[in-house]
């Protein structure tokens, strides 16, 4: 967890003005990308170990993943699908960490819009 000091960030002391702004808008950019990966992932990820979690409560991250899936494109989805398929404990966490990577990596990405 990063502290916060007086507005700032520690280390951003250092920094000068002008790329304040530009750290702002990339730590945005990568709190977005952490809430609509990490948390859709995680939740559905756990209820697959936990299977007393009601269907109805993950309903709408299901609906989340497909959204998510299409984010990172065809290529990330087959591997995430093929780990899935593999039933596992690990290949069932790896399968939902590599698509919580490759979503922050798209998202965070130069290419994306902020």
């Amino acid at each position: 967890m990063v502290t916060q000091v007086r507005g700032y960030y520690a280390g951003e002391k250092n920094v000068p003005a002008d790329l304040l702004p530009v750290i702002k808008a990339l730590r945005e950019l990568f709190d977005d990308a952490h809430w609509n990966f990490g948390y859709t992932t995680q939740i559905l990820c756990f209820s697959l170990f936990h299977k007393d979690v009601v269907d109805e409560d993950i309903k709408e991250y299901r609906k989340h993943l497909l959204q998510l899936q299409a984010i990172v494109g065809p290529a990330a989805t087959q591997r995430f699908h093929e780990l899935l398929n593999e039933g596992t404990p690990p290949a069932i966490f790896k399968a939902f960490y590599d698509l919580y990577l490759d979503g922050m990596s798209v998202q965070c990405s130069p290419s994306s819009s902020i």
